[in-house]
């Protein structure tokens, strides 16, 4: 009994050291592994099991089949997904492309839509056609039409002019006295049809839809008719209105001639041809022509009894014309800025007013049509006392021009004939009006 006591005590105090010292508990394990194994139960056979046998190889992989760099990859490809493209971005919403001038139009017309502000864009695949302000001819939604833009210029620059009028912007029968635009005036097109044009010196804007003043192109720009301030109210003015410059005076519709034999505008011509000739141009050729002094006939004639109602005018008869006309008396000569007989030194600084007007004319229509030619040289006065048309050049054109009206005229052959049976006629003419006077 005492003996295990003590030894319990032994035991209590080794512990408690042990605990106390960690080298020690690792030389105590140390040391327990170095003790034999102890022997197996008994009935136990002490022979060792026999190995395991050897798993199975694995399965060959396809990408070993492969270069090795290509397995190495094709590998890291199999192990590691690749990431995802991205996806690409929205397209941006497509620009609606506004005809230059819709905000005028009251509503969306066919085949059009709303656009910036509050214009007006044609449908997709749709073309804007200028002639009749709309948008036509529409195909698929692929096709890719031209700008409205684009035809605009087009229009004005290869296929018509700058003061040309689309119909469909206004139209010659719109209204009462025919084209409503201010500035705007009837003109005829290539096929001889009544359309809407823009007057001299102004061109159609397709922005505001309205004549607007041209300040670019210098032959461009109105001419008044000199003496034109004096017409009357029932005067017979033909193609003409009042000049927007000079306002007192009357100026010819675009591409109207200035008759001066009628002393009105007329014989309108298409507004793609030469324009006509200019008034300036036109009195200085009668002029030199005629004689300084002969009063046109639809200004003053004689009347009932022979007699002239211009101040220092008297009857004449003029150069191959049985027609009575009137003449200044010697030392005046005719004025149509003052529509009288005037001094010479009045008249000469009136035609050299003139000639450099259409001087300046002929310069700015060179530069637009990129023709060169003389300038028109100023006219000579005439030489005091001399007759209407009595010089031999004079004499000369006057008589070609008379040759050359009555071959037009259906003579063809016989004209020197006829020509030679006229003048006894206009003598026995004059004859007998003597005789009547």
């Amino acid at each position: 009994m005492r003996w295990r006591t003590y030894t319990s005590v032994c035991l209590l105090s080794a512990l408690g050291a042990f605990s106390a010292r960690p080298e020690s508990r690792e030389v105590l394990l140390a040391s327990a592994k170095l003790r034999p194994e102890p022997d197996p139960p008994t009935g136990t056979s002490s022979t060792p099991a026999p190995p395991a046998p050897p798993a199975p190889p694995a399965p060959e992989s396809p990408v070993a089949a492969l270069h090795p760099a290509e397995a190495t990859t094709a590998t890291a490809s199999t192990t590691a997904p690749a990431e995802p493209a991205p996806a690409p971005p929205p397209p941006a919403p497509e620009k609606c492309d506004p005809i230059p001038g819709s905000q005028t139009w009251r509503k969306a017309k066919k085949n059009s839509k709303t656009c910036e502000g509050k214009t007006f864009s044609c449908n997709r695949g749709c073309k804007y056609i200028v002639e009749q302000d709309t948008c036509d001819e529409c195909e698929g939604h692929n096709v890719t039409q031209i700008s409205p833009a684009q035809e605009v210029d087009d229009y004005q620059n290869k296929q018509n002019s700058k003061f040309r009028i689309p119909t469909g912007a206004d139209s010659y029968g719109w209204g009462i006295r025919g084209c409503t635009k201010k500035n705007s005036v009837l003109c005829y097109d290539q096929e001889r049809k009544k359309v809407c044009c823009c007057n001299l010196g102004y061109n159609f804007d397709f922005q505001t839809r309205e004549c607007v003043e041209d300040s670019e192109d210098p032959a461009n720009k109105e001419e008044a008719i000199p003496g034109s301030q004096l017409w009357g109210r029932m005067k017979k003015k033909g193609s003409a209105d009042k000049c927007v410059k000079e306002q007192s005076k009357w100026c010819c519709h675009r591409s109207c001639s200035y008759e001066l034999d009628k002393d009105k505008c007329g014989r309108c011509e298409n507004y793609d041809q030469k324009p006509p000739t200019t008034v300036a141009q036109i009195v200085l050729d009668r002029e030199k022509t005629n004689g300084a002094y002969l009063i046109p006939p639809s200004i003053d004639k004689p009347g009932l009894f022979g007699g002239c109602s211009t101040k220092n005018s008297h009857k004449c008869v003029a150069q191959y014309s049985s027609a009575k006309h009137c003449c200044c008396k010697k030392g005046f000569v005719w004025s149509f800025e003052t529509r009288l007989c005037a001094a010479a030194a009045q008249v000469q600084q009136e035609q050299q007013q003139q000639y450099q007007e259409m001087q300046s004319y002929d310069q700015a229509a060179a530069s637009d049509q990129s023709h060169q030619g003389p300038p028109p040289q100023p006219p000579a006065p005439a030489p005091e006392g001399q007759s209407a048309g009595g010089n031999a050049e004079t004499k000369q054109a006057a008589t070609m021009a008379a040759k050359t009206a009555m071959k037009a005229g259906g003579f063809g052959a016989a004209a020197p004939r006829s020509l030679a049976l006229l003048v006894p006629m206009l003598t026995f003419s004059l004859l007998r009006g003597l005789w009547l006077v």
